[in-house]
């Protein structure tokens, strides 16, 4: 999927984006307390519709400051909320993603209207759902909430002219096969959010090819209880925008093979071993090369903030990745078996010699990237 209109970036003052840095030394900036009456003034305005929310009532103006991230490339103004502090975490709005709904048998529902099925639990192609003023209200509550209590890394950047619609950067933890991988979710509250639960899709399988875990489909489908997605379902009013995000983050474990529910901790630790080297080879190879790409080419799917912060992160994790791939360069060329289903992985073998040249590849191109904006600030 290839967004086919540049990015908007009239909307530069809003706060678009929450994360983390990926340094030791954690930086939470204070709530503006200009922001909080605008919050609170959207709870009082059911009878307006959202556009009128939006324009007036919105985040337009009112700024709230989240953990940093480490500024490595001299970024322009216009991919940051201010020029006055070193580095920011919000960042312009992006245009919607095309359509292009899963057709996996049995999870579509039709929408009589319009004459088209989309999957219940996928946000792509519920682009002209309109929200309501409680969904509205209840989300910009979610998302004030993340930036007084931020969760380590993740990154949020919303979707231009709908709150209720965001992009989600989740950085793969230290520690697990998902180190320093970046794995970019399109999330959308319904209008009966909080009644109903958000829809949440993993965006970047690789052309739905690729399935990083037992609860993350190749379709991008996210499998949990609380989303709906599973045999029980298990949302609640109660939970939030955070309570999803950190529900999603905890599923990016040492061992995620034993997050397949037939297997407990003591069975086959073998195939836990064999799944979780095929998660790293495709983490680095999906999660990092195709998405470091992707943003060096302008193909990328994430909005220009959360581009930047992926470049900025993939030098801070460079050194992992490649001591990971230089690690296992010997199983190149070998099976890559995927234990879960006992078969061959489709990716065919282990190409971690091409890893490590597309690694290093890419580090060039970023060093220069970086080199030519220092030059054109000068």
């Amino acid at each position: 999927m290839k967004l086919d209109a540049p990015a908007n970036d009239s909307f530069d003052d809003e706060i678009t984006a929450i994360g983390d840095e990926f340094v030791d030394e954690e930086v939470e900036g204070p709530v503006d307390e200009q922001f909080a009456p605008a919050l609170d003034a959207s709870w009082d305005s059911s009878g307006s519709d959202y556009e009128t929310f939006n324009t007036n009532g919105g985040f337009s103006g009112d700024v709230a400051e989240g953990p940093a991230v480490p500024e490595f490339l001299p970024l322009s103004d216009d991919a940051w909320g201010s020029s006055d502090a070193d580095v920011q975490t919000w960042g312009p709005l992006v245009e919607e993603h095309p359509n292009c709904p899963d057709t996996a048998a049995g999870s579509e529902i039709d929408d009589k209207s319009s004459g088209r099925a989309w999957n219940y639990w996928d946000p792509v192609g519920y682009e002209d759902e309109l929200a309501s003023p409680h969904c509205v209200s209840r989300v910009l509550r979610d998302l004030l909430d993340l930036t007084k209590d931020p969760l380590t890394g993740v990154y949020i950047a919303t979707v231009e002219h709908d709150i209720t619609r965001f992009h989600v950067l989740m950085v793969g933890p230290s520690g697990t096969p998902y180190e320093g991988g970046f794995f970019h979710f399109l999330v959308q509250c319904p209008p009966e959010y909080p009644m109903q639960p958000p829809r949440v899709r993993l965006m970047n399988t690789d052309d739905e090819t690729v399935s990083f875990n037992p609860n993350f489909y190749d379709s991008g489908r996210v499998c949990l209880d609380m989303l709906g997605t599973s045999n029980t379902p298990g949302w609640s009013p109660a939970y939030s925008i955070s309570s999803v995000l950190v529900s999603i983050q905890s599923l990016l474990t040492d061992k995620p093979y034993f997050n397949d529910p037939y297997w407990s901790s003591d069975d086959r630790p073998q195939d836990c071993e064999a799944y979780s080297l095929v998660v790293e080879h495709e983490t680095i190879r999906v999660a990092v090369c195709d998405a470091i790409e992707a943003c060096l080419n302008g193909s990328s799917l994430c909005p220009p903030h959360l581009r930047e912060v992926m470049l900025n992160l993939f030098m801070l994790y460079y050194d992992k990745y490649e001591k990971a791939v230089e690690s296992k360069l010997e199983l190149t060329g070998t099976d890559m078996r995927d234990p879960l289903f006992f078969q061959t992985y489709e990716r065919g073998d282990y190409q971690y010699q091409t890893l490590l040249l597309r690694l290093r590849k890419l580090k060039g191109e970023v060093e220069a990237l970086i080199k030519a904006r220092g030059e054109d600030e000068q």
